[in-house]
């Protein structure tokens, strides 16, 4: 929906000059309008900005106010009521706000305000926001159905919360120095603030090159830019700070089979826009279910499908031919081929948009996908992320499934499977004693005080492997999924990622989403009747792959050179040391050292 961007120091005062030049630099993210708000005179004042909307006439610009203990900035990209109502910040009585994201059910909840005796002055989620926590403080997020990143502005004590959706959907920076506390929904806007924050994070990039992790910490390769982790709300004040986690309670058993009406519940919110809504179609069974049941519903829109005619082993242009023939008077298909070339050409400018390094050089795919659609005048695309981590869709999975029958002793299908090689005597041994060890662990639960004590809860979902998924590789789909696509002003969403869904089927043992192993069976069989059957018999499983080794080897000597004469790498890595990396590994050291030459 937008970008955020502000600067809070209540012991020192913010420049105002430099403040606006950088809030310019995420523009892209709302084209439509940007606003303001500031402290003068301790009073939150109004100010508008060079692309302010024509309702804004009577302010002042933000550039002719010289300093401000705060200031928040907004840039919006219209989708829900386009009109000047929808224009941030948002001010209702002591609260002013700033958020990026779209809150789905916020009719709903703009009628449960109103029989509480609230009265509302426009029909923006915006007000349902603001009024909700208002009303209910933190307890609002609980009733959230939707994705953001906002920040809330309290005049009566001064202070300022920060806060992030459930899964991280929206993201959201800061740092913290001289300047004050910094945020905003893009490392680029902070970098340009204060260009003392560009210093590589070391121990981040060795996880990233080394391990291939990304986002799986608050920190990011910049030392001292920090990000709000998912499902977490920050509270600043000159005194102190206080960081709390929003939790969501998942079942352990099967309460509401009806999957049909529960993913389409959360489809047709995400369906809600006053601007046009395609999706990201890639052929797998998530995003084609999505298809599917909008054109089911005579929905008419346009889909957009990254294909690799060259590369028959990673191109799904089939099995999106037979979900756009099926629904051919309903959609209109796009289908979007990269090369080795257009994603070498691209690096400079996907860093640009990343601000970080990134996993693979087939990144330009979902960026040339997100970059047709804006030409062809999309500003919202749905797409399937989500649908692996709550109803079970990776292949490690399988293995999961199996432990769970050990843990519960399932004799006969553990002898079944020993015969068929599934299960091995080493993973028999190794779930014995995974579970001896959780009962070591929780064994003192009733005693606080005792060193090295776990609660149970807190425990098992360290040992619950699905929650890893959520944590680790969701947030770096996530961190790719926003950037990529507000980079082209359009809004991705992403209808899996809802905390009912979550709630209901995230934390089912393995035997109520698999059947012998085969993943997403309680999803799929769902949609079985409106889904084509090709997708809904596919074993494989690419979503979103690129040929990025073939790719690589003939940039292998060009790579090689340049990470021997680079500035970040210079003298500290040989020829041979070089040639023993993998190409995923190959990838990511040269990644790193081009970023590093243009953040220096």
């Amino acid at each position: 929906m937008c970008g955020i961007t502000g600067v809070f120091n209540p012991k020192k005062q913010v420049n105002i000059a430099q403040f606006y030049q950088s809030h310019l630099t995420i523009k892209h993210r709302g084209p439509d309008d940007e606003g303001f708000v500031a402290l003068v005179n301790n009073s939150a004042v109004s100010f508008k900005g060079d692309d302010s909307i024509p309702s804004c006439d009577n302010q002042d610009h933000i550039n002719t106010l010289q300093s401000s203990a705060l200031v928040l900035g907004h840039r919006r990209l219209s989708i829900i009521d386009l009109s000047k109502d929808g224009h941030q910040p948002f001010t209702y009585k002591n609260l002013s706000l700033v958020y990026n994201g779209e809150i789905y059910n916020y009719k709903e909840l703009r009628k449960e305000l109103e029989d509480i005796g609230y009265s509302f002055k426009t029909n923006t989620d915006t007000e349902a926001f603001l009024i909700a926590y208002h009303h209910y403080g933190n307890d609002c997020f609980k009733k959230f159905v939707g994705m953001w990143a906002a920040a809330i502005y309290d005049s009566k004590t001064n202070s300022l919360k920060l806060c992030r959706d459930y899964f991280g959907i929206k993201p959201l920076y800061y740092s913290e120095s001289k300047k004050g506390i910094c945020f905003g929904s893009e490392i680029k806007f902070l970098t340009a603030f204060d260009p003392d924050l560009k210093q590589p994070d070391h121990k981040t990039i060795y996880d990233f090159v080394v391990h291939g992790l990304k986002e799986h910490t608050k920190n990011t390769f910049y030392k001292n830019i920090k990000q709000l982790l998912p499902g977490s709300v920050l509270t600043i004040s000159k005194e102190k700070k206080e960081l709390k986690k929003l939790f969501i309670q998942r079942n352990t058993r099967l309460l509401d089979l009806d999957v049909f009406k529960n993913v389409s519940k959360s489809i047709d919110y995400h369906l809600i826009a006053d601007v046009p809504v395609g999706i990201s179609l890639s052929g797998g069974v998530d995003s084609t279910i999505v298809a599917s049941y909008m054109a089911s519903k005579k929905v008419k829109f346009q889909s957009f499908s990254s294909v690799f005619p060259n590369h028959k082993q990673f191109d799904e242009s089939k099995y999106v031919l037979d979900t756009t023939i099926k629904y051919s008077d309903y959609i209109t298909q796009n289908l979007i081929e990269t090369t080795m070339e257009d994603s070498w050409n691209s690096i400079e400018e996907t860093l640009n948009c990343l601000d970080e390094p990134y996993s693979g050089i087939g990144m330009f795919q979902p960026f040339s996908v997100y970059k047709k659609a804006s030409e062809n005048g999309m500003k919202v695309l749905l797409g399937g992320q989500g649908a692996d981590e709550i109803f079970g869709g990776y292949r490690a999975q399988k293995k999961e499934y199996y432990k769970e029958l050990i843990r519960k002793g399932r004799l006969l299908s553990i002898l079944k499977l020993y015969q068929q090689q599934k299960i091995s005597k080493n993973l028999i041994k190794s779930v014995l004693l995974e579970n001896k060890l959780i009962r070591k662990v929780t064994k003192h639960k009733e005693n606080p005080d005792r060193k090295g004590y776990f609660n149970k809860q807190l425990v098992e979902t360290e040992y619950d492997p699905r929650t890893w998924y959520f944590n680790y590789g969701l947030r770096e789909y996530l961190f790719y999924e926003d950037r990529l696509s507000m980079w082209h002003s359009v809004e991705g969403r992403v209808p899996f990622l809802n905390t009912t869904l979550y709630r209901l089927y995230a934390g089912l043992p393995y035997s109520k989403i698999t059947r012998n192993g085969e993943q997403k069976v309680l999803l799929k069989e769902a949609f079985k009747t409106i889904i084509p059957e090709s997708v809904y018999s596919r074993k494989d499983k690419l979503g979103y792959v690129s040929p990025q080794e073939i790719w690589l080897k003939s940039k292998k000597m060009e790579i090689k050179n340049f990470l021997l004469d680079c500035l970040f790498y210079k003298d500290k890595l040989e020829p041979e040391e070089i040639e023993s990396f993998n190409y995923n590994k190959l990838w990511r050291h040269y990644i790193v050292a081009r970023w590093f030459e243009q953040i220096n």
